[in-house]
C-alpha cells in the first residue's frame, strides 16, 4: 500500500468513526404536528370591485408602437443621420397601444396643439 492510499484509507476510517459517534449521540424525539385537514380553507377574494379599487390609481407606462423592424447589428451600426428605417407597417394602418407586452388598443396618430396623440379606433378584448 502506498503512502497516498494509506492516507485515504485513514481519512475514510476517521469519517466513518465520526459519523458513528454523531449518530449514537444524536437526540431524537417525536414532533407533534398540527392536523390541517380539518382547518377551514381560506380563499382569495380575487378581483372583486372592492379589491380592484386598491390598484386603480397605479400608474403604468403605455407605449404607442408605430411599427417594428428587425435589423442585424451591422445594419444598426451603419445608421447615420439621414438614414431611413422602413417599418413593417403600411401608411394609414392603426398604431398599437401596448402596456408591457400586452396589446390593449389600436389607434391613429393625431396632433393636438403642438403634441402628438392617439385617437382610439379599436379596443382589444380578451378572448
Amino acid at each position: 500500500m502506498t503512502q497516498d492510499t494509506a492516507d485515504v484509507a485513514d481519512t475514510t476510517e476517521e469519517v466513518q468513526a465520526e459519523e458513528e459517534t454523531e449518530s449514537s449521540s444524536a437526540d431524537v424525539s417525536a414532533v407533534d404536528l398540527e392536523d390541517f385537514t380539518e382547518s377551514p380553507v381560506l380563499t382569495s377574494p380575487g378581483a372583486s370591485p372592492e379589491n380592484l379599487g386598491r390598484v386603480m390609481d397605479v400608474r403604468v407606462p403605455m407605449t404607442a408602437r408605430i411599427g417594428i423592424v428587425h435589423k442585424t447589428i451591422s445594419d444598426v451600426i451603419d445608421l447615420v443621420p439621414g438614414s431611413i428605417v422602413d417599418l413593417e407597417r403600411n401608411a394609414g394602418e392603426p398604431i398599437d397601444l401596448v402596456i408591457g407586452d400586452k396589446l390593449i388598443a389600436r389607434g391613429e396618430i393625431v396632433v393636438v396643439k403642438d403634441r402628438y396623440g392617439v385617437r382610439i379606433v379599436e379596443v382589444i378584448q380578451d378572448d
